[in-house]
């Protein structure tokens, strides 16, 4: 899906759980609730508004990259691999 769509998409849904939550009967919910989810909200609504869309390209390019140049890895050095995350996996179920 073209990434433009995504963002579109997303706003559409965060207009929409907007409306549905001006519907929400304000007595029904804590107060300290509520106003975490206005702040939430406000936040949202600023993180959508700071990220351009060519930013948001070119990280799923590089993240696509990073991913293809880590999959290139595994299939030439499949033991290296394995060793490797059971090494890791060792040292984190030690470290707990």
């Amino acid at each position: 899906m073209d990434t433009k769509n995504e963002i579109e998409l997303l706003k559409e849904e965060i207009a929409n759980l907007s409306k549905k939550i001006d519907k929400i009967d304000k007595n029904d919910i804590p107060v300290n609730l509520l106003n975490e989810l206005k702040e939430l909200t406000q936040k949202i609504e600023g993180f959508k508004e700071q990220i351009p869309e060519e930013k948001i390209e070119e990280i799923k390019e590089k993240s696509k990259k990073t991913i293809d140049e880590i999959e290139d890895f595994v299939k030439t050095h499949p033991f290296i691999s394995i060793l490797g995350a059971v090494t890791i996996g060792y040292l984190l179920g030690k470290t707990k």
